[in-house]
């Protein structure tokens, strides 16, 4: 039997020997990195603050590039890695979720898979770069006690409130708390029952709602209905079961709840625009994923 391949990491602050905040220059933190850095997931939120140069990430294997002052952000769990960076400057902020007010986490996580660069031109690069170099020097003289604690946690929920304040206009519109709650709610369950629900109407019974409010409720707040959000949780763990491990199609359909891996291959192919083997294939040549 073959051997199976390493699990994908999964980092903490902790693990990775720092306290709940990590904050360093860009250029630095990205010469730090190994040459061929692994793909990886954390428990904490990454924010990158570009202010010149380029970068190109890696973000559940989808490519991103940061071109030029911008921004963007990375949330808990989701499989990342640096590919290349040029000329960079700027900042990384790693942060605890606890650090950060609930407003801005429920707010970020409606963008979850569909995060874009943000452009920051102007006043608002100029912003950006005085509320970090403010962190980073709050961060230097450190003092004792709550109320250290307490100025962190609020310079922290205020940087990444910059963050989520560069999003595309109507996707911070407000929401009823019940929508908010229930939406939150069904990805909460999505990520434990992916394998075993794939109906919206197994979710909305969870919820002790009726799938069409399930729906009403999810759509409104994240732009998608509740089948495209279990689509895509499906998709994204075969691609990290077919990158990861050595695993055969037919056992990741079985192991994804699916006994006919014929449909299963149509699914992921309709999703994704390549066949399973395709995929597992192409990430074979990349070395993030060895």
């Amino acid at each position: 039997m073959s051997k199976k391949k390493a699990p994908i990491p999964i980092y903490t602050l902790n693990t990775l020997k720092h306290t709940d905040i990590y904050l360093r220059p860009l250029h630095d933190y990205i010469n730090s990195r190994p040459p061929l850095e692994t793909a990886h997931s954390d428990s904490y939120y990454i924010f990158i603050f570009q202010q010149s140069g380029e970068s190109h990430i890696m973000v559940d294997f989808e490519a991103v590039s940061l071109i030029g002052p911008c921004g963007y952000f990375i949330i808990p769990g989701q499989v990342h890695h640096f590919i290349a960076s040029r000329n960079t400057t700027g900042w990384i902020l790693a942060a605890e979720p606890l650090l950060i007010d609930q407003n801005y986490r429920d707010l970020a996580e409606k963008e979850y898979g569909n995060q874009k660069p943000m452009g920051l031109e102007g006043s608002i690069n100029y912003t950006f770069g005085n509320c970090l170099k403010s962190l980073s020097d709050l961060l230097a003289n450190r003092m004792d006690g709550h109320l250290q604690v307490s100025l962190l946690s609020h310079m922290v929920s205020v940087c990444a409130g910059l963050f989520i304040s560069t999003l595309p206009k109507g996707n911070d519109q407000p929401h009823p708390s019940r929508s908010l709650y229930l939406n939150q709610q069904f990805r909460v369950l999505l990520k434990s029952h992916f394998n075993i629900e794939k109906k919206p109407s197994g979710y909305a019974g969870l919820l002790n709602v009726s799938p069409s409010y399930l729906n009403e409720c999810v759509k409104s707040v994240s732009g998608r209905p509740v089948s495209y959000w279990i689509n895509q949780q499906i998709v994204l763990e075969a691609k990290r079961l077919l990158a990861y491990s050595k695993l055969d199609v037919k056992e990741i359909a079985y192991k994804l709840g699916y006994l006919d891996d014929t449909y299963f291959i149509r699914l992921f192919k309709r999703s994704s625009g390549v066949s399973p083997a395709a995929f597992r294939k192409a990430t074979l040549f990349s070395p993030a994923f060895t």
